[in-house]
């Protein structure tokens, strides 16, 4: 039997009681959030899921497939300069001294070395960016001696892209028949998986491109980030309805070991910078909502380090969660 298709305000759109991950109820923990930044029409609820090893977020009811372009018509790709600001290290392949540093410590190791959106410290090969939007990690890529390849579904961002010198720009998706057979030493879908319709057919297909020896790094918002817990439904890394899904650490490790990435490390990504951004952002949400934002620069600060020590320490409260899974040069033995 086929589904009710629902009309949101013009949006198509499908009941989403369940968790798309595994499949568990999940609890509504908002109704009727509008899009705060953008304008697209539609009343959203966000839904968490009741299983404990779970407890990922999705929005529903959830926009069919033939609906999301109407999501983006004013998103921030078509512009040249993103609203989102990329991970702390992604704009440069030499990273500050004291981060290359830390980086040498085995506790921090995956926190730290995280030049080129953790690629920096890699051989050079094929790299794909899904999601590239107007190409500021392609330049960068490509300055690092990889050849690159970028896709986006924004036509508009891809023109910008596509001005790259050195990488190859398609509008299209990471389904294209023309990447069949194709292997990439890195892939990066850096703020997308949450974007995407269906994230584990999506990483099913990352890992088919991934050659041996290759990366693929995931970047986040993390549901459980203590900038969440304090702005509620003003949150930044909410986004609805762009943001179909939200992860925690286990979920995000869930979806990449389920769909054959069986090395997954999952970790909150420590960044006063993107605790900054994010801080900022919730707040300019509230104002566009009516809502008084009172200052509060000591338990800002108090929040920062509380975020900033829980990351460090080995939890996951921070704004943002990192992905890395390295595929095995050679077939593992069974």
């Amino acid at each position: 039997m086929n589904a009710i298709v629902l009309d949101n305000e013009g949006i198509g759109c499908l009941p989403a009681p369940d968790c798309p991950l595994c499949g568990e109820s999940g609890t509504q923990h908002y109704r009727d959030l509008r899009d705060p930044m953008f304008g697209a029409p539609g009343r959203w609820g966000l839904r968490i899921c009741r299983n404990p090893h779970c407890g990922s977020g999705w929005i529903d009811p959830m926009p069919t497939r033939q609906s999301l372009a109407t999501l983006y018509q004013s998103y921030h790709t078509h512009d040249q300069a993103p609203v989102i600001v990329a991970p702390e290290g992604a704009a440069s392949h030499a990273p500050a001294l004291r981060y290359r540093l830390l980086g040498l410590l085995p506790w921090w190791k995956h926190h730290y070395q995280s030049g080129l959106n953790y690629f920096g410290h890699r051989k050079p090969g094929v790299m794909l960016d899904v999601g590239c939007g107007s190409g500021g990690f392609l330049r960068s890529i490509v300055e690092a001696g990889w050849s690159a390849v970028g896709i986006d579904f924004d036509e508009q961002a891809v023109a910008v892209a596509s001005q790259v010198r050195g990488a190859q720009v398609f509008a299209t998706d990471i389904f294209d028949p023309r990447f069949d057979g194709k292997r990439f030493d890195g892939i990066l879908l850096d703020n997308v998986i949450e974007h995407v319709p269906e994230p584990g057919r999506t990483i099913a297909r990352c890992g088919e491109l991934l050659a041996p020896g290759g990366r693929l790094v995931m970047i986040t918002p993390n549901v459980d980030a203590l900038g969440h817990r304090h702005f509620g439904e003003h949150w930044r890394g909410l986004e609805t309805p762009r943001h179909l899904h939200l992860f925690t650490r286990r979920a995000l490790r869930k979806l990449a070991v389920s769909n054959g990435l069986r090395s997954a490390k999952v970790f909150a990504k420590p960044s006063s910078r993107q605790f900054n951004f994010m801080v900022g952002a919730s707040e300019e949400i509230m104002r566009t909502r009516g809502l008084r934002t009172r200052r509060w620069p000591v338990a800002k600060r108090l929040l920062r380090v509380k975020s900033l020590l829980s990351a460090l320490l080995g939890g996951g409260e921070a704004e943002f969660l990192v992905c890395i899974a390295d595929r095995p040069a050679r077939p593992q033995s069974r």
